[in-house]
């Protein structure tokens, strides 16, 4: 039994749009999410939903959760309520934290990432409710913070049980026209040098913190490379989407390399910075590493690979110290779930358009909600958004955003009464 071409009913567009717009006006710059959530909170309280802000210890920051129904079948959905930086506000069409529509898009840091995903989630729940669409089962609404620059909002909710009688689970992202069920995961390394700075006229006394840093870099770069030569990639399979990473017509085996490439874990040095005057020999400097894994090569691969030669380093006598700022892993969700094939459905209903369903090199918070799930899981991301992610002059299109809260109706309903 499929509830095709459910709408909304409670909420007008313009209310739609309202709401997308008070979270857009909110700064969540690794900040501010409790006051998203308290908005929310107040929102679902309207329509006799009861959540919980869930403080973290530290100030402002918090993550919701809410949930409607009762029992199993139980389908979390989920979204962030942080967002990056909006980078040079200057260079903005129109403020960053003010919802602008122009030409049907509405500009906003955080419209597409992701918090038209999130806007639309809630106001599905509230509509399944208020419509009582909801015949059995639970939804559960889990909004996260801190996921741009750490995810540990979702790690938090994981490990205090908010996901472990989840059944499956529905992340708004940005996919654009695409479902993904898996995606690669993503570590943060910092590693800091300590030396002695003198007069660069007189090195013998002092102690260059760059120097073994950038030999340490390179040992890094080249192990990760030994290690990964032999290893046949392609769980993760890129390749319906090959264009959308710079395919070219025509080009067989320039597309066959990076199809190829997609596939494979990649090492990148991100940052690198020391010293500050040109003439004194630095006495610090610091490395940040990001690492994207794939199912063949995961995180747990990596750190092997990186204490063989940290170690060794320390064994030299270099003075690092070690921060592991992010460690997500890749997720491996069912690309034949029963949620999936659903999506298909209603997003070729919806959205006038078959919905390819491929990885995402990007990392989620879905990666971490499944961290004691069974490889396969039912879990899918997708949401509305273009790809404007993180750069000047963000935007949704408007029609899509409209569109995914009656596609959100209609998925969550039917799924539950489904299962």
């Amino acid at each position: 039994m499929f509830f095709l071409t459910k709408t909304a009913k409670v909420f007008t567009d313009e209310e739609k749009i309202k709401i997308l717009s008070d979270i857009v006006a909110i700064e969540t710059v690794d900040r501010n999410e409790e006051d998203v959530a308290n908005y929310l909170a107040a929102l679902l309280s309207e329509y006799g939903i009861d959540s919980k802000v869930i403080p973290t210890g530290i100030p402002g920051r918090a993550n919701l959760v809410a949930e409607i129904g009762s029992g199993s079948p139980v389908l979390a959905i989920s979204g962030h309520m942080d967002v990056v930086s909006a980078g040079n506000a200057e260079a903005w069409t129109s403020d960053p934290y003010t919802l602008t529509e122009r030409d049907g898009k509405l500009f906003g840091r955080g419209s597409t990432d992701m918090k038209g995903g999130l806007a639309a989630l809630v106001i599905a729940m509230i509509e399944i409710k208020e419509q009582g669409l909801l015949e059995r089962g639970t939804l559960r609404l889990l909004a996260t913070y801190n996921e741009e620059n750490g995810a540990v909002g979702s790690i938090q909710l994981e490990e205090a049980g908010y996901v472990s009688d989840v059944d499956a689970i529905v992340i708004g992202e940005p996919t654009t026209g695409m479902i993904h069920p898996s995606h690669k995961g993503s570590m943060n390394f910092v590693v800091s040098s300590r030396g002695k700075s003198v007069h660069s006229s007189r090195p013998r006394g002092g102690i260059n913190a760059i120097d073994p840093l950038m030999d340490f870099a390179l040992a890094f770069k080249q192990a990760f490379k030994e290690a990964t030569k032999d290893i046949s990639f392609g769980q993760l399979d890129f390749s319906p989407v090959l264009n959308l990473y710079g395919a070219v017509e025509g080009d067989d085996a320039g597309n066959q390399e990076l199809d190829q490439l997609l596939k494979q874990p990649t090492f990148n040095v991100t940052v690198f910075r020391g010293g500050d005057q040109v003439n004194t020999i630095p006495d610090h400097a610091e490395v940040v590493f990001n690492i994207r894994t794939v199912p063949e090569f995961d995180n747990e691969a990596v750190k092997g690979v990186f204490s063989e030669v940290y170690q060794e380093y320390l064994d030299k006598g270099a003075d690092f110290d070690l921060q592991l700022t992010l460690d997500l892993k890749p997720l491996n969700g069912g690309v034949d779930s029963d949620l999936v094939q659903l999506t298909k459905t209603l997003g070729a209903t919806y959205l006038n358009q078959d919905l390819e369903v491929v990885p995402m090199t990007g990392g989620t918070d879905g990666a971490n909600f499944v961290a004691n799930k069974p490889a396969g899981y039912p879990i899918i991301i997708f949401g509305p958004g273009s790809t404007t992610s993180h750069q000047i002059d963000e935007y949704v299109d408007k029609d899509e955003y409209l569109t995914f809260v009656n596609l959100y109706i209609d998925l969550l309903a039917t799924y539950l009464e489904n299962k």
